[in-house]
């Protein structure tokens, strides 16, 4: 038996991960006599399939499905096969969705969807129009529903937002939230969308093209709430703005990063209902990297409930951090990173789904490229890796990308994927 704290979402039997450890299930209950005083469990348990290991696991740790399951009915000569999908798994049984703009201005997000059985991606098709040459794409699934909610800026500084629905295959009607038109702020991606974890509800936080603050809306499924506005000791709109989910199963938690085209930066948690400033209540830096770029970025650690917000510096080679640690949060602190030889101009930071280890990536204007590796508690360090490319393909746009395997069996493995300088080449690398 495996308590949780709600079995909602989840396959009637199957395989769930939590941390490293693959388990499978006969069934569910929400019990309190069958689940040993906890209101929801798993039931029938087997632990450590699939070639993991059973191991403890600390309380609040996320429980991940994303399994089909095929269960025969029946006698011989009159066997049913019939599919069961978990609905925790997004795009129909953990498939995946890319979603991109072409350079004919027409204002369409494309996509295809990847088709496992046949190990290729379908037929290119079409969100909707949102009205203009698109700039700027963010897509994000929920985790309980078949659903996405795709963000987009165009070249009028529109702010649309419209929402996948992956049971019958179609796309909402998008839905127009802020037009972000001064200092060419709509060159910038001010927006950026992450679904609550507990309440699957996706939160939209975005540059209403005021100065000194900043809105977001709601989405729950059903309903996208009106604006809120919440203001912030910045003296421009912010034009980045990067945001992360605390991973927990029990929390609703946000994190956000900011930064204006004064090179200020400024963050925030967001506590499942109303915005908090941690303690701080001015900028955290007035002499950040260049905002023409995008040198922030935020991230949480996979079990632990830190955030860790990091920034690049007007200062060569020099990269800040801050750690939310669920109480207070930390002073800035700094490194400087020796091979890369100026400022920060592109930041990534990813986080292990099965430690607290983090990978943060960078890229300067002169196209060095670097990545390190962040410890987690209790030492709470950065590890520089050997520079990857002193001469990637371009320094005006973020050719690079990290993402760490999230099968159990290749726990901590994570891959760097770049733009190299030959042309239609790209590099990848095992962190």
């Amino acid at each position: 038996m495996i308590p949780v704290n709600s079995v909602a979402g989840y396959a009637a039997h199957g395989r769930i991960t939590i941390d490293a450890e693959a388990i499978n299930y006969t069934g569910t209950s929400t019990n309190t006599a069958v689940c040993g005083g906890i209101d929801a469990c798993f039931t029938g348990a087997r632990r450590g399939v699939g070639g993991s290991a059973a191991a403890s696991h600390s309380t609040g740790a996320a429980v991940f499905q994303n399994q089909c399951l095929i269960r025969a009915t029946g006698t011989s000569g009159d066997s049913r096969r019939i599919v069961e999908r978990a609905t925790t798994s997004s795009v129909g049984g953990g498939s995946a969705m890319i979603v991109y703009a072409k350079n004919n201005g027409d204002g369409v997000p494309y996509y295809r969807l990847w088709d496992r059985v046949a190990g290729a991606w379908g037929t290119e098709a079409t969100a909707n129009n949102v009205g203009a040459d698109i700039h700027w794409l963010v897509l994000k699934f929920a985790r309980t529903r078949n659903e996405a909610i795709l963000g987009s800026m165009n070249s009028s500084g529109q702010i649309r937002v419209q929402v996948w629905n992956g049971d019958t295959l179609t796309w909402g009607a998008p839905q127009l939230i802020a037009t972000v038109t001064a200092n060419n702020d709509n060159l910038y991606r001010g927006f950026d969308i992450d679904y609550e974890t507990n309440s699957d509800r996706a939160v939209i936080v975005y540059n209403d093209n005021t100065n000194s603050r900043f809105a977001y809306r709601t989405w729950d499924g059903a309903t996208l709430s009106s604006q809120t506005t919440v203001n912030i000791p910045l003296g421009a709109k912010p034009r980045w703005i990067e945001t992360a989910a605390n991973p927990h199963s029990t929390s609703n938690e946000l994190a956000v990063i900011m930064l204006d085209r004064n090179n200020d930066v400024y963050g925030m948690r967001w506590t499942g209902a109303v915005w908090s400033n941690m303690g701080s209540g001015v900028a955290w830096d007035t002499d950040a990297a260049d905002s023409n770029f995008r040198p922030i970025g935020t991230v949480w650690e996979s079990t632990s409930g830190r955030a860790l917000f990091v920034w690049g510096s007007n200062t060569n080679r020099r990269i800040y951090h801050r750690v939310w640690t669920g109480l207070a949060l930390s002073a800035p602190q700094f490194r400087d990173v020796a091979a890369l030889g100026g400022r920060v101009t592109w930041l990534r930071v990813v986080r292990d789904p099965y430690s607290e280890q983090i990978v943060s990536g960078v890229m300067n204007g002169g196209r060095d490229l670097n990545t390190a590796m962040w410890s987690g508690p209790p030492g709470d360090g950065w590890t520089d890796h050997p520079e990857h490319d002193a001469n990637t393909e371009d320094g005006n746009d973020r050719n690079f990308d990290i993402v760490f395997e999230t099968s159990a069996v290749r726990a901590g493995q994570a891959w760097l994927m770049w733009g190299g300088r030959v042309a239609g080449r790209s590099t990848k690398r095992r962190l």
